[in-house]
């Protein structure tokens, strides 16, 4: 039985996982449905030794989604469900930068679609990072260590979904026992779906 009805999901990127396989993870589950997804892809803590090339390949294959209607085949990523929504998130990034977070792409809005949005340099008590976005936007932490990152990840309300890039079994167990959150992906991000 799941009760959980609200998420920030986190991803982690370990130092010797496949940060390239996860950043090109990230583009699907931070992004599809304009990021309007009880379990989309939200806060990323990435090691230290990978953050510079996942943030960059990440902005990469963001900056090059198709934005428009959403009833056109082509197009990646689309509005939100309505004005006042957009604003909300449009605000929370305004806030964020403000605060000292660094907007590594997006950011804009037009009526209701907000631009695929990067921040990095973000902190714990930032909108974007403690609270629920519901927007096609994600934040980037680097961090030194699998512990840290598992800290990090735990420093929530939500706890639904979560996502683990790791090359170590014994990463991989100890994710699955000390996240807390109702599922956790291995090798995969939050917003796979298996129910």
């Amino acid at each position: 039985v799941r009760l959980e009805l609200g998420s920030n999901a986190p991803l982690i990127v370990d130092e010797g996982a496949d940060w390239a396989a996860a950043a090109d993870a990230t583009v699907l589950g931070g992004f599809a449905q304009a990021g309007q997804s009880c379990v989309s892809t939200q806060r990323i803590f990435v090691h230290r030794a990978h953050a510079e090339a996942f943030t960059e390949r990440l902005a990469g294959r963001v900056a090059a989604l198709k934005i428009g209607d959403p009833l056109d085949d082509t197009v990646d990523v689309s509005a939100v469900i309505n004005l006042g929504e957009a604003e909300r998130i449009e605000e929370w990034i305004l806030e964020a930068t403000a605060q000292g977070a660094r907007l590594v792409t997006g950011g804009g809005r037009e009526n209701t679609v907000v631009a695929p949005t990067i921040l990095a340099d973000v902190t714990p008590e930032m909108s974007v990072q403690c609270r629920e976005v519901v927007g096609p936007l994600v934040t980037i932490v680097a961090v030194d260590s699998f512990d840290e990152a598992i800290e990090h990840a735990n420093d929530s309300v939500f706890g639904l979904n979560a996502g683990v890039f790791t090359n170590q079994l014994d990463h991989a167990l100890d994710a699955i026992d000390r996240l807390e959150f109702g599922s956790v992906y291995i090798n995969d991000e939050p917003t796979v779906r298996a129910d």
